[in-house]
């Protein structure tokens, strides 16, 4: 269901849900009959097709197995029973097999000609299986080409092996004290595109700060922190994230939201792309939060 709310379904899709048979059990023919993408697990984004793939490349066969792997019910524990249902239908074969030919959600959109597949599908697939190499991925989702793959999905796939391994690894930001210490490590970032950064002591509006990525300006109350500017047609000025008392707390905001960028960001996404995807209000409220947890530790 949060699936179709995610992608704003007709209310006819949903009316086109058929109802069980009699004795037969409501969840399973529910499960059964979900697309491929849908989600299973909301509070760790595992979908259905992940589920699938992974208990067939590792011959799962409990639902505390798929827990163990995926994280799959793991938090809330709400999705177990749905959990439950899908390890049921998987194993007897009841419900249809996923091969990336269903998209994750109406706009996550394929990659490119070799695969239908998803940013998020794929996404999901390499943190759950953990594999590394390009080739398993390829046969995991069943490509639709028989050839070895296009540049842009291999730069896809390597991306999110690469990223997918680095997030085992903890990465803390060095201590930035100058705004040109901070565009200077902007262009270091293994970023999904490459980003543009600015920074001003000038309280005044500075032509054309605003169409940046990320961007720092002083102002009367302390510092502001716009992102998702650009200067591509049709021009557009970065979002207001977050207001800061100090140059080391603005700083510090703006090197965490490039790292949100860097961990969400799909391959080639631009950041007003993932700005208005993810939203600006969901950014701001972990921006925040962070600042909150500096200050309990300050």
């Amino acid at each position: 269901m949060l699936g179709y709310i995610k992608r704003q379904a007709d209310a006819h899709e949903l009316a086109a849900i058929k109802p069980a048979p009699a004795g037969e059990n409501r969840m399973e023919a529910l499960v059964a009959a979900m697309p491929g993408g849908e989600t299973v697990c909301a509070c760790n984004q595992v979908s259905k097709s992940a589920i699938m793939k992974v208990m067939e490349k590792d011959g799962l066969t409990t639902a505390d197995e798929v827990k163990q792997k995926t994280k799959a019910s793991g938090s809330c524990g709400g999705c177990r029973p749905m959990l439950e249902a899908l390890v049921k239908v998987t194993l007897s074969g009841a419900s249809a097999p996923t091969s990336g030919m269903e998209l994750e959600s109406a706009t996550d959109h394929s990659i490119c000609p070799c695969m239908t597949t998803g940013h998020e599908e794929l996404i999901q697939l390499i943190s759950t299986t953990g594999t590394e190499s390009s080739e398993e991925v390829r046969e995991l989702l069943d490509l639709t080409t028989d050839t070895d793959g296009c540049r842009t999905c291999e730069e896809t796939i390597a991306y999110y092996i690469q990223r997918n391994r680095s997030q085992g690894t903890e990465h803390p930001s060095l201590p930035i004290d100058t705004f040109d210490e901070f565009i200077s490590w902007c262009a270091e970032q293994p970023v999904p595109s490459t980003i543009y950064a600015a920074a001003s002591e000038e309280a005044e509006s500075v032509f054309g700060i605003l169409l940046h990525d990320i961007a720092v300006q002083s102002c009367p109350a302390g510092y502001e922190i716009y992102v998702g500017g650009h200067a591509r047609h049709p021009v557009t000025e970065g979002q207001l994230l977050c207001i800061t008392d100090t140059r080391e707390e603005a700083i510090r905001a703006a090197q965490f939201t490039v790292e949100l960028y860097s961990t969400e960001g799909w391959f080639n996404e631009k950041t007003w792309e993932w700005v208005e995807r993810a939203g600006i209000g969901s950014i701001r409220e972990r921006v925040m939060g962070l600042e909150h947890r500096l200050l309990e530790f300050a």
